[in-house]
């Protein structure tokens, strides 16, 4: 009863758009599918600008808005003042996505920014990139995005099952980076190669000491089933979907310290180091339900400093009980190098919750519910595990941190 009105709305709205556009558009068109609102359709179907006399260029725009409450409650040191409960509201993220093609079909492009969460709301810059189709399933890409590395980190924050990604995926994962990729896709397999600037290095000039020297990232993808490779840009499987399963792995190495690095105007010492981080993961999918899992390593070297290694887990299922509700449930760890110099106690967070979508088949209107319980102290980790308020943990001495977490996503 209540996804019906609310389809019905943005309809509306973007029927409404569509015909105020149309009026001083000349030779450009604005327009929106109701086809794709069909079953094949992950996400919102953009507001789209074509050119009728040249299908190559293409604009399309849209955006994401997730807004959420979070109530954390935690054992403190404090004495004096009740501090145990932290409780409020937050626009976790609200995105700005323009995307298409132009001159030819072949070369597309996206640039993505989003208003800044943590203070002032700064428009600030997260992709920006173009694409090339090389032809016989090559393509190469440039510019600023998510290098192939981690799975959980490269499936869009709209296509998560919980609320957000995993404690194991904000420690090791790859963020944005400056970097040119090629690409070989075939029926049943995937390969990605990247040099970059490294991990996240997004937005950094040539000479910032936040850029590593060089960094080479490399990825294999297999995929076994009826499910193609759309099935994987997120993990939810609903019901109508085909049966599948694709494995994954990746490999990076960067090193630092050895080219020339400015701040202000002035030179900066930038220690010599070498990281190498690996990964392996598996995705299955059904109709209507789905699993995950993965594993990640990351070895550091840095000078004057003893090498050490971290490990990372991650595993997580989902099941549709109705149409629209799906139930899931995750578990992840990070297993810390004993040999680090500060606290290095292994870290483990158990989540479980719904997902409502209010459209069939679609992350267009989604209402997600979670509660996380964060097993290990925060401190206890801190070495490797820093307090992550965007996915609702914060500092603690105490072990048994809970967060209940209740957003709506809508896209456009």
């Amino acid at each position: 009863m209540i996804s019906r009105p609310i389809a019905l709305v943005v309809l509306a709205l973007t029927g409404s758009a569509a015909a105020a556009s149309h009026e001083t558009t000349n030779a450009l068109e604005l327009s929106r599918s109701p086809a794709s609102f069909s079953r094949a359709a992950l996400t919102a179907p953009p507001f789209e600008i074509t050119d009728d006399e040249n299908a190559a260029f293409r604009l399309r725009v849209g955006g994401q808005v997730q807004f959420r409450y979070v109530a954390n409650f935690r054992d403190t040191d404090d004495t004096a003042d009740d501090h145990d409960y932290a409780g409020g509201f937050e626009a976790r993220r609200t995105k700005i996505n323009f995307s298409g093609t132009t001159l030819s079909k072949d070369l597309s492009f996206r640039v993505l920014a989003a208003f800044d969460r943590s203070g002032d709301g700064t428009f600030r810059l997260e992709e920006a990139w173009l694409r090339y189709k090389l032809g016989d399933g090559w393509s190469v890409r440039a510019g600023q995005f998510k290098l192939p590395f981690l799975r959980e980190e490269n499936v869009s924050s709209t296509m998560q099952l919980a609320a957000d990604r995993s404690v194991a995926n904000e420690v090791f994962n790859q963020d944005f980076a400056q970097a040119v990729e090629f690409t070989r896709e075939s029926e049943w397999w995937r390969v990605l190669a990247a040099v970059s600037d490294g991990f996240a290095s997004r937005n950094t000039s040539f000479f910032s000491p936040k850029e590593a020297d060089v960094a080479l990232t490399g990825r294999v993808e297999r995929r076994v089933g009826e499910a193609p490779w759309k099935s994987y840009d997120d993990f939810t499987s609903f019901r109508d979907s085909p049966t599948g399963w694709m494995v994954g792995g990746a490999f990076h190495w960067q090193h630092t310290g050895d080219t020339a690095a400015f701040s202000g105007g002035a030179p900066v010492a930038v220690t010599e180091a070498d990281m190498i981080s690996y990964t392996l993961d598996l995705s299955v999918e059904g109709g209507g339900w789905n699993f995950f899992a993965a594993c990640v390593g990351r070895w550091t070297d840095a000078a004057g400093v003893k090498a050490w290694d971290d490990f990372g887990a991650v595993v997580q299922g989902g099941y549709f009980f109705t149409e629209r509700t799906e139930g899931f449930a995750r578990w992840d760890a990070v297993f810390p190098d004993k040999d680090r110099a500060g606290p290095h106690d292994n870290f483990h967070t158990l989540a479980a919750g719904l997902n409502h979508y209010f459209i069939e088949a679609s992350h267009a209107a989604k209402l997600t519910i979670d509660v996380q319980v964060f097993l290990d102290d925060q401190a206890g980790s801190s070495s490797v595990v820093s307090p992550q308020g965007g996915i609702g943990m914060l500092p603690s001495t105490e072990s048994g941190q809970v967060a209940v977490r209740v957003q709506m996503q809508l896209l456009f």
